[in-house]
């Protein structure tokens, strides 16, 4: 399998956050608060202007209860196409 590196990372990154975000009815505050970052620190992971810590991803899934391996699975798949 291979992968395509850099600058398609981050899209799919904050394609994920954002389609958990929506998927799971959280609105952008609560989210944050759970992440322990500020809001406009989430507004700027989902619009790929800022990386997405690995604590951070841990914590998302936690939040979410989406598995972190189903996480990077959608990832994956957005990035693929």
């Amino acid at each position: 399998m291979k992968f395509k590196a850099g600058k398609d990372w981050k899209p799919a990154i904050s394609g994920v956050v954002r389609g958990l975000r929506a998927e799971k009815g959280f609105k952008q505050a609560d989210l944050a608060e759970g992440l322990g970052i500020p809001v406009n620190g989430l507004s700027l992971i989902e619009n790929g202007h800022r990386d997405l810590s690995m604590v951070e991803f841990f914590r998302l899934c936690e939040i979410t209860k989406v598995s972190p391996v189903e996480a990077v699975t959608r990832m994956v798949k957005l990035i693929e196409g």
